[in-house]
């Protein structure tokens, strides 16, 4: 059954690229690149139009001291819809939330659930520099915005100023405009709209921790799933985020100039 959930992830300079190589399973994560079911990016500056990691690597270098270099939501995806359709839905979401505004990159990846069915979900990460048609290298890209005299600084970033309040209200709104979106992508192949995007206390639930059994944990391909599950969790807490915020919902990307595989 499809779960509503996106944890939105804000990463400070220097871990940028490292993120991007974990998420494309490069360098010293290959040996999980049969993980990767589709990978791609736009809306690049020209100087990393072919490259998104060194798009990331140059925010690691230039962007400000203490700034995010980037955002990011990682997001379940329905299983019951085919990878066809999962790449519609994640295509609709990126036209309607990034467009042609922010750098992306994104990576939907797939591998068996402790439950033994899929486990689909998307990283994508994507920069709120906008992309405002100027040509700048990449030393000034990451530079302060100075509105007059945009082409001689850096591109302007988007949401600064924002209180934390403000934040979390535009991320509300954003879990609500995916809800409505994957239930209707759900209702239009024949399932029922079963995501809910309200947290367990609105929905009147209490979230209990999950009691394994000593058979359970005995059972070699369970135990093998659980470690690995332990560090996927480990490798993706190495960065501590400056902000991590739990909603329910999957993300999404473009249905063209997909690439899969690594």
């Amino acid at each position: 059954m499809a779960i509503g959930m996106m944890s939105v992830r804000v990463e400070r300079e220097g871990k940028a690229l490292p993120h991007c190589q974990y998420i494309a399973k490069l360098d010293k994560f290959a040996k999980d690149s049969d993980q990767v079911v589709a990978h791609s990016y736009g809306n690049m500056p020209d100087w990393a139009k072919d490259n998104p990691a060194l798009f990331w690597e140059m925010a690691d270098l230039h962007e400000r001291k203490n700034g995010s270099t980037y955002r990011e939501h990682i997001l379940a995806l329905p299983r019951e819809l085919s990878q066809e359709q999962r790449l519609v839905l994640l295509g609709e979401w990126i036209e309607r939330e990034i467009g042609t505004k922010y750098p992306y990159q994104v990576v939907v990846h797939n591998k068996p659930a402790l439950d033994g069915g899929e486990q689909p979900h998307a990283d994508l990460m994507f920069s709120e520099r906008l992309n405002d048609g100027i040509a700048r290298p990449f030393d000034r890209f990451f530079k302060r915005h100075n509105s007059k005299d945009p082409a001689k600084s850096g591109a302007k970033k988007d949401n600064t100023g924002l209180a934390p309040a403000e934040r979390r209200t535009l991320l509300k709104a954003q879990r609500e405009r995916w809800g409505e979106l994957v239930n209707r992508h759900l209702l239009e192949h024949g399932f029922a709209p079963v995501v809910d995007m309200r947290n367990w206390k609105e929905r009147g639930l209490d979230s209990k921790p999950v009691n394994y059994t000593m058979k359970q944990m005995n059972n070699t391909e369970f135990k093998e799933a659980y470690s690995e599950m332990v560090t996927t969790k480990r490798e993706l807490l190495e960065c501590k985020p400056l902000t991590e915020i739990e909603i329910s919902t999957p993300a999404a990307f473009p249905p063209r100039n997909i690439y899969r595989g690594p």
